[in-house]
């Protein structure tokens, strides 16, 4: 029986093993099956995310061109739901572009604003319409309205602030109102004529011009009490402005868009007759002064605007700049930026910074939406403001181009003091261009002298500044140009077989080096002249040289007074010694370009295979990799020789790259698409870069901090909150959108801080 008991049990054990058995295998088959279907369903929610997220990139893409703050928005929606490279560099391409714009709120049921103003100590903003101006703080809290009844026979608002930022001022058609901050609470009314007037608030009151009757009467109103006075009338002025100081003002007789007399007359004395400052060649549609009084700027249906001196004694405006369609102007309050609003296929503004060089083009940018003749910079000059639109962060370093021309420049170089940019083309019209760096400058590039046989040519800058070196590609060209004019110098000793890409400056200018690139093996030389007798000598014989390219350089640098390094697709990186015409071969990778640093003794080359650009010191010992850098073909350093900067030869995105010598990511900027950055140079100042390629004008790109993460790799929250500080537009599902997506904007975040990229 106890044996019986005992084979039970173990039956019951085996049973209940086998049953757990059974359990956990199903068990494990439901895990198995469970994990492969939730992998599954992750899988295809990914996926999906995916696929609006490429939609969403598709939307921004569409609007790069037509409304990049769109862009922007469409783009960061993206990458909320997927992480990728593309998305990443639509958005970067964004922001380095232009301003993005900000929405500033609205309020109340006030649908169309008409004017924009900012207060003295740059606390308050306000944009107003017929009924309603809504007062923003500058760090975007709430919003105060401040109403007002609707007048019963025109039309029309102004909104200023009193000079210490505790009155605003309202003239609503001829009813005007004073509203004490930050109550918001009306302390005061006057009543004028009743009709559309301009205001203009000066010191400690203001002026309103107006057309009654055909006759233009102005008045001034005292801010502290009392009536209004009469200043005087003259027959009715189509545009007008007054200076910053409230004692003269400019204005165009006749019917609006009509006149084209530019008058300035005082304020103080009406009675002088007024001063004919310039005449236009079509109806002006503008005027504005310059805050230091001197001068006025006007603009006129040519699509020029003309700055004239008040004086009228010169009869030609100080400077002309291209506007075509623009109607509206506004100086800065310091008088950096001079600001137009048009309208062609869709309005834009144009942005000339007058500290800029003269020759650069100005920024221009879509305005999203509807302008309606209002606009105002803060009293930083970091932000501009349009009624019915938005603010922009004009403060941040944007990209310049200097120059329109429409030849493909082949290289570029500052000369030393900054003074002058000059550009190099080849082809049948090809030549040295030289333009002038100084705001104050011609506008336009001093043409110098032409060769027409230049093919590929590359330039040097002489120590000094006064000459550049051209080497002009085939038939063994090197020639020695002055930058003040004046004939070229031919300088001999290759033969026409010979095509000479490299040539290079002694430090202190006194000699000049170059090497072919191609030619017969025997002309694979270092030949160096002495600039002031114009004699050659051969300092040293290249290694490898053969016939065609074989052994042949592309660039040449001074590391001092008595040693050169030379890149070679062929034999890599090398050290000569001019005296005793030594080589040493630095790295035996193919080099396509080099600089040297003089004051650190070390030499920056792009380097093939892999193709990066690495640092060499001069001890022959292996290179240090600064960045990985596929497709570049040239280098730069900049002065302090801590910044390097990389330029494409193929025709891609444009790229430049700029990064830390010390090594480490670099950052990008997008050129024109579809054209190269072949050629890169520092400004002496270290703060913008050059390049050439194929795309209008010659583009000078502000170096950024290179000591932080460029923003295409910093993480993905980081990516995130760096692009919505640049707008407050916003990407939303819509339903009833065909697109499923809509725009919206976000909380106002105020004008305290500017964007940083």
């Amino acid at each position: 029986m106890t044996a019986l008991a005992n084979r039970r049990r173990h039956r019951r054990r085996i049973a209940v093993a086998v049953v757990g058995a059974a359990l956990a295998t199903g068990l494990s088959v439901v895990g198995v099956l469970w994990t492969r279907s939730e992998a599954a369903r992750r899988q295809a929610n990914a996926e999906a995310l995916r696929a609006e997220a490429s939609n969403l990139l598709a939307l921004g893409q569409a609007e790069l061109e037509r409304n990049p703050t769109a862009a922007l928005a469409y783009a960061t929606k993206s990458l909320e739901l997927a992480d990728t490279e593309e998305a990443r560099r639509v958005a970067l391409r964004v922001v380095q572009a232009g301003p993005t714009t900000f929405v500033t709120p609205k309020g109340g049921q006030e649908e169309t604003s008409f004017v924009v103003a900012f207060s003295p100590d740059g606390e308050w903003f306000v944009q107003g319409g017929h009924n309603q101006a809504q007062l923003v703080r500058r760090d975007g809290r709430a919003s105060i309205a401040v109403t007002g009844e609707r007048p019963t026979r025109t039309m029309s608002a102004a909104y200023a602030f009193g000079p210490d930022s505790s009155l605003l001022v309202g003239n609503r058609s001829g009813d005007v109102r004073l509203w004490s901050l930050p109550a918001g609470r009306e302390v005061r009314r006057l009543q004028q004529d009743e009709g559309p007037a301009s205001m203009f608030m000066r010191g400690q009151g203001f002026f309103t011009s107006m057309t009654i009757a055909g006759r233009e009467v102005v008045r001034w109103f005292p801010l502290t009490g009392g009536d209004s006075r009469l200043v005087g009338t003259m027959e009715a002025a189509g545009s007008k402005d007054i200076d910053a100081a409230g004692a003269r003002m400019a204005y165009v007789p006749g019917a609006l868009f009509s006149g084209r007399r530019l008058y300035v007359r005082s304020l103080e004395s009406w009675a002088t007759p007024p001063r004919l400052v310039g005449t236009h060649p079509a109806g002006i549609v503008d005027v504005a002064f310059h805050p230091d009084g001197r001068h006025v700027a006007a603009a006129d249906l040519s699509g020029q605007v003309r700055i004239w001196s008040t004086d009228g004694g010169s009869g030609s405006p100080t400077r002309i700049l291209d506007c075509p369609h623009v109607i509206d102007i506004v100086f800065s309050p310091r008088g950096r930026w001079l600001a137009g609003a048009g309208v062609a296929d869709v309005w834009f503004a144009q942005l000339w910074d007058l500290r800029a060089p003269a020759s650069a083009e100005p920024l221009r940018f879509p305005i999203p939406g509807i302008y309606v003749d209002g606009w105002a910079f803060d009293p930083s000059e970091r932000w501009l403001a349009a009624a019915n639109v938005g603010m922009w962060p004009v403060g941040v370093p944007w990209p310049r181009s200097v120059g329109r021309q429409d030849w493909l420049a082949d290289d570029v170089v500052i000369t030393p003091d900054g003074s002058t940019l000059v550009a190099l083309s080849g082809g049948p019209y090809g030549g040295v261009r030289a333009w002038s760096l100084s705001p104050d400058g011609p506008t336009d590039g001093r043409i110098l002298p032409q060769t027409p046989s230049l093919n590929s040519p590359n330039l040097a800058v002489d120590p000094k500044g006064g000459r550049v070196a051209v080497a002009g590609g085939a038939a063994g060209l090197v020639l020695v140009v002055p930058l003040a004019g004046g004939a070229s110098r031919e300088m001999k000793g290759f033969s026409v077989d010979a095509t000479i890409y490299a040539v290079a400056f002694s430090p202190d200018g006194r000699r000049l080096a170059a090497a072919p690139f191609e030619s017969p093996a025997a002309e694979k030389v270092i030949r160096v002249w002495d600039l002031e007798s114009g004699a050659s000598t051969v300092a040293g014989r290249l290694p490898g040289a053969g016939e065609a390219d074989a052994g042949g350089v592309t660039t040449l640098s001074f590391l001092d007074d008595r040693r050169v390094v030379a890149s070679s697709p062929s034999t890599g990186v090398l050290l000569f010694d001019l005296q005793g015409g030594e080589a040493t071969v630095l790295s035996s990778r193919p080099a396509l370009w080099l600089v040297a640093g003089r004051r650190t003794r070390t030499v920056f080359a792009v380097l093939q295979q892999p193709d990066e650009v690495v640092r060499l010191g001069l001890d022959g010992g292996a290179a240090s990799t600064v960045f990985s850098c596929p497709r570049c073909f040239s280098v730069a350093l900049d002065p302090t020789e801590t910044v390097v900067a990389a330029g494409e030869l193929t025709r891609a995105e444009g790229i430049v790259r700029i990064g830390p010598a010390s090594g480490g990511e670099p950052h990008l900027f997008f050129g024109r698409p579809g054209a190269s950055a072949q050629m890169v140079a520092f400004s002496p100042d270290g703060r913008w870069l050059a390049s050439s390629g194929e795309q209008p004008g010659v583009p000078l790109w502000p170096v950024p901090d290179v000591t932080r993460t460029p923003l295409h790799k910093r993480s993905h929250e980081e990516v995130l909150a760096t692009l919505r500080s640049w707008t407050n537009l916003r990407a939303v599902r819509d339903p009833q959108s065909p697109t499923g997506w809509k725009l919206e904007p976000g909380p106002f975040p105020g004008w305290a801080k500017l964007p940083q990229r």
